[in-house]
């Protein structure tokens, strides 16, 4: 049978051969993958149109081999991704306490950068999402996950410092221009962004298009920035969906220095990566820092960071990827605000604290009952160096213009009104080497032109507490009891 089987099977390719029927089954199919039109061509047009449009977006390819050389990795950051038994356990029972909360979707471009990014088609071209690596910065992260994976990790290096540091610092300061194609939505958002850093922070954050070192903020494809200073021109996209303050805030903190907080090297003692969430394509995008590339100066890990993702960032399926160990701030993640701590680890990376005081003055003291031990209002300003020590407490209009210079960059500062309501308005700035700074955190208010600031004889306390009366009702009987001047 087989005999028959191969003549008979022999017979045919040689009536096909004698017919030119392969001969012509090979034309075809080089016609059909190679020549013009073939599909080979159309592959390539692809690849050139993809390539053409990630150099538009990004100014360069480079992004795409930073890409492909992470997403080799991908094994081995699932594998270190994987929870052993004793965690896997823990994570079920913290996955059993979460209430089950049915979350609305506000914006139709999303309502995270995560989402919006995604929509936008770049973050398959982005670290974590809205990173834009250097190459260097690449191989620190693929150095990384090598290291982790072999288990034989470097020495201890300071945070947030590749290999450039301090080179990737701002030490004169962050210069920003914008794009003709900013418009105000866009310009006006990243000012009030940049001001979040700037009256927080000693870094002086202006706007200066000559500069040799600068950000350019454009409307592109999705919210992104690189990490640090990398020297002469670099990006920060605020694309659709971007022009929120959050988002500013959040891409000029990737701008100054930082990495996302849920990279931290000790991220475990605080939450758990639950890996059967993940998009199988963003396994290298979860993968934690060393000790070698991130010190936290034993500032705690925040919840509430700005630069912390939520909870179901890169999720294939809507379910939770980043999960607290206290469950309990499972909503707490992906916070919009700039938390104390993302303060103070900006001000300890940039050394702002080191050799610093802070100067506090009186401005203003509104009150009826100033009597001695302040005992009905007043404020109290602990500048003395033995702060735990009562402070020194001021509750008389003779106390305005008052200025006191603290031993230390710390003022505890107590107001407080057993009757009536206390208006007490107070600026501060830190001083360095005896030259104080160029910032006053509490500017005072003001009035319209011609106004004086003089309440009328029918001004009480309740017209400033009224949540009927308008503000201009108020600024007009009583400016000075309610704080307007």
């Amino acid at each position: 049978m087989r005999v028959v089987l191969l003549t008979l099977l022999t017979l045919l390719l040689a009536i096909c051969v004698s017919g030119g029927f392969l001969s012509n089954l090979g034309d075809k199919v080089k016609k059909t993958f190679g020549g013009k039109g073939g599909i080979g061509e159309k592959l390539k047009n692809i690849t050139m149109s993809k390539i053409e449009k990630v150099k538009k977006i990004f100014g360069s390819a480079t992004v795409m081999k930073i890409k492909e050389k992470l997403s080799k990795l991908k094994d081995k950051a699932k594998k270190l991704l994987e929870l052993p038994p004793r965690m896997f356990a823990a994570l079920k029972e913290r996955l059993a306490k979460l209430r089950r909360i049915k979350h609305v979707q506000v914006h139709e471009e999303g309502d995270t950068i995560e989402q919006v990014n995604h929509k936008s088609e770049v973050d398959g071209f982005l670290y974590q999402s809205d990173i834009v690596l250097t190459e260097g910065q690449a191989a620190e992260r693929e150095a990384e996950i090598n290291e982790q994976a072999s288990g034989k990790l470097r020495s201890r290096r300071q945070a947030f410092k590749d290999r450039r540091y301090p080179a990737t610092l701002w030490e004169n300061g962050v210069n920003y221009y914008f794009d003709f194609n900013a418009n105000e939505k866009l310009r006006s958002v990243f000012k009030k962004g940049a001001n979040q850093w700037h009256q927080n922070t000693c870094i002086n954050i202006k706007e200066d298009s000559e500069a040799k070192d600068k950000i350019r903020i454009f409307h592109e494809n999705g919210c992104w920035s690189h990490v640090g200073r990398i020297g002469g021109k670099q990006d920060l996209s605020l694309g659709k969906g971007c022009h929120a303050v959050s988002t500013a805030t959040h891409e000029l903190g990737h701008a100054l220095g930082f990495y996302h907080t849920m990279a931290r090297h000790d991220r475990d003692d605080y939450i758990t990566i639950n890996v059967q969430n993940i998009r199988v394509d963003l396994y290298d995008q979860f993968t934690k820092q060393t000790t070698a590339t991130n010190e936290n100066y034993n500032i705690t890990y925040d919840y509430g960071s700005i630069m912390n993702y939520d909870g179901r960032a890169g999720s294939y399926n809507g379910e939770y990827v980043i999960v607290p160990n206290d469950v309990i701030y499972q909503e707490t993640l992906g916070s919009p605000f700039l938390a104390f701590y993302d303060i103070l680890m900006m001000n300890t990376h940039y050394k702002c604290l080191a050799g610093t005081q802070i100067e506090v003055r009186i401005d203003k003291i509104s009150g009826e009952f100033a009597v001695p031990g302040c005992r009905y209002f007043g404020v109290e300003l602990n500048t003395q160096k033995d702060q735990l020590a009562t402070g020194y407490r001021f509750c008389a209009k003779e106390d305005e213009d008052l200025s006191l210079l603290a031993h230390s960059n710390r003022v505890p500062i107590i107001i407080y009104s057993r009757v009536a309501q206390t208006d007490i308005i107070i600026q501060y700035r830190y001083v360095t080497d005896g030259k104080p700074g160029p910032k006053v955190t509490t500017p005072r208010p003001t009035l319209p032109p011609g106004q004086k600031c003089e309440d009328s004889p029918a001004c009480t306390v309740n017209i400033c507490k009224s949540k009927v009366l308008d503000k201009e009702n108020k600024m007009g009987m009583c400016p000075k009891l309610c704080g307007f001047c």
